[in-house]
């Protein structure tokens, strides 16, 4: 998605067997980028949370920006080859490629 996210829209809605014009899926590409998400009160829970709950820190947030790679500022080495062997072993039947690194092809 971060590679090609129009091209991830267009996949979504080949599956649910809907067409939408190019001037909609524009839209949709648009719209569905973190800065927008973010500040658009549809698509952040937070004033949700603020409003209708009537609960709010600053550590409450429903949208968390991911970055590609991010994990291995958080896994050690050993947790990192750990998870590549329960990742082998549990998926190995799975025809999915994942793509770990923004870099990969």
């Amino acid at each position: 998605m971060k590679k090609d996210l129009r091209s991830c829209v267009l996949k979504i809605c080949s599956f649910l067997e809907k067409e939408l014009s190019d001037e909609t899926v524009d839209d949709v590409v648009r719209k569905a980028t973190f800065q927008n998400m973010k500040s658009d009160p549809q698509a952040n829970y937070n004033k949700i949370i603020k409003e209708e709950v009537g609960v709010r820190t600053d550590d409450v947030c429903f949208l968390r920006k991911g970055t590609v790679g991010d994990w291995k500022h958080h896994l050690t080495v050993e947790q990192s080859e750990m998870f590549d062997r329960i990742f082998q072993r549990k998926m190995k039947d799975i025809p999915l490629k994942f793509t770990w690194d923004v870099k990969e092809e």
